[in-house]
């Protein structure tokens, strides 16, 4: 009897039951502002910033500290669950946030 609950259980977790994987998420960078405005993920995920625009912005909030120049990205993990503004610094009247949420 212990056998087949040991089998059972072994069987269920190959089922892929647990944690969710991650998944991945953009935030297009163009016209001078971050589309999504609002973007809500879970611990773990990635975002990708993608600047479209032809000039540099910054990312810079609690949450996220980055930086891409023209026609670059760069990516960062989804922290702890809370609510991430951020803002480009060199141009300020872009403003953002990321949403994360528990699971």
């Amino acid at each position: 009897m212990r056998r087949a609950l040991v089998l059972a259980t072994l069987a269920l977790g190959a089922c892929g039951h647990g944690a969710p994987a991650p998944k991945a998420y953009v935030v297009k960078v163009h016209g001078m502002q971050f589309d999504p405005a609002e973007l809500h993920v879970h611990p773990g995920d990635t975002i990708t910033w993608q600047n479209g625009d032809l000039v540099a912005h910054t990312e810079t909030g609690p949450g996220f500290n980055g930086f891409t120049d023209a026609g670059k990205s760069w990516t960062a993990t989804a922290p702890a669950p809370g609510t991430y503004p951020y803002a480009c610094t060199l141009h300020p009247m872009m403003k953002a946030v990321v949403i994360v949420e528990a699971r």
